[in-house]
């Protein structure tokens, strides 16, 4: 792979590979005309944005996700709201109901009705035997 001249810095690598991965990596070399160096260079570089395109992409979903989760959560009080509204207007409902059956439901005294007249002491006697 000495195809290019190397830079002070380049650092040489060695990579066993199969015969016919080299049978392929010649034969794109050649279509190409670019060195198998080069050919290598570029496929490492791909193959190393691909990972991180590929961690870019996990995170972007993630986000979503977690965007997602926020909206639900932050609907919660909105429901809340609604909830106690609606509360409270039953509430209301059930006090005047009730306030209408304890009206229509309280005795009517006549007014000859002796008992309903007696006086204190009477009526802490009423019980006793005459």
């Amino acid at each position: 792979m000495s195809d290019l001249m190397s830079a002070p810095n380049d650092i040489t690598l060695t990579v066993t590979v199969s015969q016919e991965l080299m049978q392929e990596i010649e034969q794109k070399s050649q279509a190409s005309g670019h060195s198998i160096t080069q050919l290598v260079q570029e496929a490492i570089k791909e193959y190393l944005n691909l990972n991180n395109a590929t961690d870019i992409e996990l995170l972007r979903r993630q986000i979503i996700e977690l965007q997602r989760q926020l909206l639900t959560l932050e609907k919660i009080p909105q429901d809340l709201t609604a909830v106690e509204t609606r509360v409270a207007i039953l509430e209301r409902r059930l006090g005047s109901v009730s306030i209408t059956n304890q009206r229509s439901s309280l005795p009517t005294v006549a007014a000859d009705d002796e008992d309903f007249y007696d006086e204190p002491d009477e009526i802490l006697t009423d019980f006793l035997p005459d």
